[in-house]
């Protein structure tokens, strides 16, 4: 059963750390762990577009205007939380400024990534990403060693790397692209 915990352990045991059993007791690696979380979580969902946090949203615009540059501006979903706009339905051209999204059209339909909250709901190699990432941010404050975040650096690239190539082979041909497969491969 995936949760919080359970990826902070797997980053303390990378790094060499004892892991604990909750993340609020009362030590270093629980409280440093349980702080930086959710902010590595967002960082690794919004480095790459992962399947299991895609999602789909019909956005109606708002009655006022943007300043300039587009015709229809937009709220971006809360729930689930949007952490970044992959595309807008028919191609048209827009720009996310804040929790806004600007475009020519209304409605509009996006495509996105969202929050996770439960993390059994990730694929297991976004889990091991966000395992290797937290790992790296908690290698120099944990064992004052920078020589081991950098090789956590390393590490979470890696994991990055294959998880992609794994991701991005799901789904139909025309849903990757030409050229997705053979992208893919190379890595």
């Amino acid at each position: 059963m995936a949760s919080k915990v359970s990826m902070v352990n797997a980053a303390l045991i990378k790094i060499g750390a004892s892991p604990v059993t909750s993340l609020g007791e009362d030590s270093e690696a629980a409280r440093l762990g349980g702080a930086r979380f959710d902010d590595v979580l967002d960082a690794v969902l919004r480095a790459y577009p992962w399947n299991s946090a895609f999602s789909r949203a019909r956005l109606t615009a708002l009655s006022e205007a943007p300043v300039s540059g587009f015709s229809f501006q937009h709220v971006l979903p809360a729930d689930p939380y949007c952490l970044r706009v992959l595309t807008v339905e028919g191609g048209c051209r827009f720009r996310v400024e804040g929790r806004r999204l600007l475009c020519d059209a209304s409605p509009v339909d996006i495509t996105y990534i969202r929050r996770v909250t439960d993390m059994n709901q990730l694929d297991g190699l976004c889990r091991e990403a966000v395992a290797a990432y937290l790992a790296k941010e908690l290698a120099y404050p944990l064992t004052g060693s920078s020589s081991l975040a950098e090789r956590m650096s390393v590490e979470y690239e890696r994991r990055l790397r294959e998880a992609q190539r794994i991701d991005a082979v799901e789904g139909t041909a025309a849903e990757q692209g030409e050229g997705s497969w053979a992208r893919a491969r190379r890595g």
